[in-house]
């Protein structure tokens, strides 16, 4: 086991942590390290710490100010991981004001990222589909594989203005199994929580993300959520508590996926009163080519567009090549609406929808779909 102790000095703050994870096993971090400024070149883009093989990296009572670069492009991190086939632990570390993101993986073995603290993330460029990505905690962008992954009990307070786009939580490409739980998430600019093609079981349980009224556009390819799910994977979504208040965002939004199962949310759109629902906004939004979806037993409260909406999405995320944006086969419930105050209507199925089920509930609906199937109390809007 190595013990580093900080000393506020980026000249040896750097290399003093960098040798210990080098030399792998278990490195306890203690104290203050100062990584303002911290900038050394990587074969894969700029940050502070490279880990490329088996470690626990572990904080007593551990800060890290800042790391990484404000330079627009590369990918500035303080933790770059790329250990493709090792086992990579963080646990118990604090990170103030780091440049684009605290922890990027490329690739790893089992990874876990638990009880850190990650307050504020300053942004290096404006986040993109297929650009840099701002957010607290990155993995596997652009691309790579990851075994069993577990973030667990980590708390986020990130804030910024509109323009800054950051997130929490990033996750995208094949991973043995992940599992997300019991986090705090507040103050996002973008998505609270981003899982796309995680392809195995993926499980997001007792979370609590409060993205806040502030948000980047909102329009496609600028989406701002408490939580996206996109593409293959097996989502369960359980007994969580989301807010956005955001006015052109979906709380939770699904986008191509197939069989995720959203169940027993707290699920608020706290959207103010001087503001006006957004085209994107939704408590929960099924969209593009989507299929067999189930979302059950929910509790959808607040203001915005539609409690619930299944559309039609040609954004490239919702509707792969030899797909058509379609959604099909939903199945809503035993969601309680009743709390809910939509500008639109209480429940949205859009043109192009295909086999929507609607069990139990009540309020509006508007059913531009095909083969909508509903038993609730449910009136065309006024």
């Amino acid at each position: 086991m190595s013990d580093v102790i900080g000393q506020n000095n980026a000249t040896v703050d750097v290399p003093a942590v960098q040798q210990a994870v080098d030399a792998g096993g278990t490195v306890v971090l203690h104290g203050t390290f100062n990584f303002v400024n911290a900038r050394l070149p990587a074969p894969m883009g700029s940050r502070v710490i490279l880990v490329t093989g088996a470690v626990v990296i572990r904080g007593e009572d551990a800060t890290i100010l800042g790391g990484g670069s404000a330079a627009p492009g590369g990918m500035q991190t303080v933790f770059f991981i790329d250990a493709a086939g090792f086992a990579v632990t963080i646990d118990g570390l604090r990170f103030v004001n780091p440049h684009n993101a605290a922890i990027r993986v490329t690739r790893s073995g089992d990874l876990g990222i638990a009880g850190c603290q990650f307050d504020g993330v300053i942004p290096s460029a404006v986040a993109s589909p297929a650009g840099v990505q701002n957010a607290a905690l990155a993995i596997h962008l652009p691309g790579g594989s990851v075994g069993t992954v577990s973030i667990l009990q980590n708390r986020f307070q990130l804030g910024g203005t509109a323009d800054d786009s950051v997130g929490a939580i990033i996750m995208t490409g094949p991973a043995d199994s992940v599992s997300i739980a019991d986090n705090r998430i507040a103050g996002t600019t973008s998505h609270g929580m981003d899982l796309r093609n995680i392809r195995g079981p993926a499980r997001v349980e007792r979370n609590v993300i409060e993205t806040g009224p502030v948000g980047r556009s909102g329009l496609p390819g600028q989406f701002v959520d408490a939580l996206r799910l996109i593409g293959s994977g097996d989502y369960l979504v359980e007994r969580n508590q989301f807010d956005c208040g955001f006015e052109n965002a979906a709380v939770v939004r699904l986008g191509n996926t197939t069989k995720a199962v959203i169940k027993q949310n707290d699920v608020v759109a706290s959207v103010p009163n001087d503001k006006v629902p957004g085209a994107q906004s939704a408590g929960i939004q099924v969209e593009g080519s989507a299929s067999a979806n189930e979302i059950l037993e929910n509790r959808i409260k607040g203001r915005g567009r539609a409690a619930i909406s299944v559309v039609f999405s040609d954004f490239q995320l919702d509707m792969p090549p030899g797909t058509d944006g379609d959604p099909s086969g939903t199945t809503f419930r035993g969601n309680n609406l009743q709390q809910f105050a939509p500008t639109l209507a209480t429940v949205e199925v859009g043109a192009g929808a295909r086999n929507t089920t609607i069990i139990g509930g009540s309020g509006t609906l508007i059913d531009n779909g095909t083969g909508t199937v509903v038993q609730g109390s449910f009136q065309p809007p006024a």
